[in-house]
């Protein structure tokens, strides 16, 4: 497991990058690059070694698409990244109404986001795995060790579910999401555990 070289809320912060913007060469680049950080962890996940050895600029157009299907297009085979979906099996649920709550609390908008897609910004909802991490991050910058904040990660397991769905795609961007976002949020897990 990699060690915490940098602020917890820092790794947080990149990957709700990673789901509030459409992927880019840059985002491609970043991903590829973040994604082999835990490379020693998945050293026998030959899934893994594919999508870092098969994911190059030229495949952006199918990433930006697959973003696109995931987040916008209804009926789709993946399910949408929000809890409400994973949890509830509904768009907007009991849960999206809890985590408007917690955003409240803490005066924290979504919206607000300055790197975010014009399109998610326009049509998301609240409970979107880019800004409950996005979330996440800004709690974690004010108070690093807030009890509440560390109850409130323990309960979006959702996004271990929203990671290997990603890693089932087969596209080689989102499937490198999907393996750094369980790797993340296992490190996360552990550390409130601990």
């Amino acid at each position: 497991m990699i060690e915490m070289n940098i602020h917890r809320n820092k790794i947080i912060e990149i990957l709700a990058g990673f789901y509030l913007q459409k992927p880019s060469k840059q985002l491609l680049r970043l991903l590829k690059e973040f994604s082999l950080l835990f490379k020693e962890d998945l050293t026998a996940d030959e899934t893994f070694h594919q999508a870092i050895d098969s994911l190059h600029e030229d495949h952006l157009p199918e990433a930006i698409q697959f973003y696109y299907d995931l987040n916008f297009v209804p009926g789709q085979l993946l399910k949408k990244p929000y809890e409400s979906v994973y949890t509830e099996n509904s768009f907007h649920g009991k849960i999206t109404s809890r985590i408007e709550e917690a955003y409240l609390s803490w005066d924290f908008n979504p919206k607000k986001i300055i790197h975010q897609d014009p399109l998610l910004k326009e049509n998301a909802q609240s409970d979107h795995a880019g800004y409950e991490l996005a979330f996440i991050a800004m709690v974690m910058t004010v108070v690093p060790d807030d009890p509440e904040m560390a109850a409130f990660i323990s309960e979006r397991r959702w996004l271990f579910k929203l990671g290997e769905d990603l890693i089932s795609s087969n596209e080689p961007y989102h499937q490198l999401l999907g393996f750094v976002t369980i790797e993340i949020m296992k490190i996360f897990q552990q550390t409130i555990k601990a």
